[in-house]
């Protein structure tokens, strides 16, 4: 089976927009395929993230998330992070 990288950002506030993107994609994405959704978590909620999987699970029973979790730390030195 073939997989399909993903990668999407989100912090809570931005949480329904990539709710979509996911949905989108899922959707979309033939069922031969096995979606991986990388996300750079800048502080979703352990419900958003459940809610996240159980509505893109809807679209396409083969996804599988990893959360990368992201501080501004990280970032301090990027003027373009904010």
């Amino acid at each position: 089976m073939q997989q399909i990288e993903i990668g999407l950002a989100a912090n809570g506030p931005y949480f329904c927009g990539m709710l979509v993107t996911a949905c989108s994609i899922a959707k979309s994405a033939r069922k031969e395929y096995r979606l991986s959704f990388n996300i750079l978590d800048g502080g979703l909620a352990d419900e958003q993230r459940a809610f996240m999987e159980r509505r893109v699970g809807d679209f396409h029973s083969d996804s599988t998330f990893r959360y990368l979790p992201v501080n501004d730390e990280l970032f301090k030195d990027y003027p373009a992070w904010h």
